[in-house]
C-alpha cells in the first residue's frame, strides 16, 4: 500500500496553519524503505513542507501474531532487520540535510 494519503495529510496539516509540533517518525524496515534514495525523497519532502524533526524506528515483529490469528502471510516473518550501524547511517542523511533525528527511544520527547 502507497503512501500518499499520508503525506496528503501531512501536506493539509502544514497547509492549515497549524501551529502544533510534528514530528515524523518512520518505522525503518531494512530492504523496504532503508535507502538512501528513500530518505533523500523523504528530506526534500520534509524540507518542501518546513518538517525538521524525524523518528526513525527500528523494525519489529509486534504484530506478527496478530497477522497469523487472522490467518494472513507475515511477510516479514523473517529479514527486516535493522543494524544500529544501518540506522546511524540513515540518521547521518537526515543530520547533514539540517533534520533532527532520533532513533528508536532517543528522542528530546
Amino acid at each position: 500500500m502507497g503512501n500518499e494519503l499520508i503525506l496528503d495529510n501531512i501536506r493539509a496539516l502544514k497547509q492549515s496553519g497549524w501551529k502544533g509540533r510534528l514530528v515524523l517518525r518512520q518505522p525503518t524496515i531494512c530492504g523496504y524503505n532503508d535507502s538512501e534514495e528513500n530518505a533523500k525523497k523523504l528530506i526534500s519532502f520534509m524540507k518542501e513542507n518546513d518538517l525538521f524533526e524525524i523518528n526513525l524506528l527500528k523494525f519489529h515483529r509486534l504484530g506478527q501474531t496478530q497477522w497469523e490469528q487472522l490467518g494472513k502471510t507475515y511477510d516479514y516473518a523473517t529479514g527486516g532487520e535493522m543494524t544500529d550501524e544501518a540506522m546511524t547511517a540513515l540518521q547521518s542523511l537526515y543530520l547533514d540535510a539540517g533534520i533532527a533525528c532520533y532513533i528508536g527511544h532517543h528522542t528530546s520527547f
